[in-house]
């Protein structure tokens, strides 16, 4: 991906009044130059359906130990919705997303940004309507630990905290003319450029090819991207934690 197609897509997005001018000796996004965030962030990605339940609750103890080994502050996703009870009475299909409820639970003071295109940041909020994708009958929602209160909706062109505020999330909503290839590609460079994130963690549950072109992307342009995705510039050993076959 060019390197200046950030740029356009953060130049397109609308930006509040007050953020058309930036204070002398600050970078875009607000913040002083060489600044870095105290985020540790945790990419969530993966299958957005026909997960195995051995293979949810091996991810989920996974994703477990992740947060508490390296202390994740953030938890990072591309705005996939929540999967719930099909209209025709069938459980829920188990999606990368499922695990999101639970550890929310059991972590409850972690940070959730997730990206969207703007006309759809506020699908994911508590209060949204549940709504149905009809090729696959799935019934997709939103999630209740995310509300209007607590989750602060952002251009991507705004700054943010260098730091995490317990009970407070952030919806980074696109311009709509954004391509779902790039959502993902495009959120991994805001955390490097506006939210100053160096490095991160990944995390995939059940690797489709969503995932494996944005890994692909990553290694072709390491420099573009937080640390701890890909190195080089070639694909070598993915460096994060991944559940192979999820759906075997």
């Amino acid at each position: 991906m060019p390197s200046t197609r950030l740029e356009q897509v953060l130049a397109a997005g609308r930006a509040r009044p007050d953020n058309g001018v930036k204070p002398t000796g600050m970078h875009a996004g607000g913040h002083a130059p060489h600044a870095t965030s105290s985020r540790v962030v945790l990419k969530v990605a993966g299958k957005v359906a026909g997960i195995k339940p051995a293979k949810m609750m091996e991810g989920l103890e996974k994703i477990r130990a992740l947060i508490r080994n390296a202390g994740v502050t953030t938890i990072v996703w591309d705005g996939d919705l929540l999967n719930y009870q099909k209209n025709n009475g069938s459980p829920a299909e188990m999606a990368f997303t499922s695990v999101f409820p639970v550890i929310q639970s059991e972590f409850p003071h972690l940070e959730w940004i997730y990206f969207k295109k703007e006309k759809s940041v506020g699908k994911l909020l508590a209060s949204a309507a549940l709504e149905e994708e009809s090729e696959f009958k799935n019934v997709l929602g939103p999630y209740e630990f995310l509300t209007f209160t607590n989750t602060d909706m952002k251009h991507p062109n705004e700054p943010i905290s260098l730091h995490p505020i317990p009970g407070q999330n952030y919806a980074i909503g696109f311009p709509n003319e954004t391509s779902w290839k790039e959502l993902g590609l495009l959120g991994l460079q805001w955390l490097k450029n506006v939210a100053k994130v160096e490095s991160m963690h990944y995390f995939i549950l059940g690797k489709g090819y969503v995932v494996s072109q944005e890994l692909k992307a990553v290694a072709a342009h390491p420099e573009l991207f937080p640390k701890g995705i890909a190195q080089e510039k070639r694909i070598v050993e993915f460096l994060g934690v991944e559940i192979l076959n999820a759906a075997d």
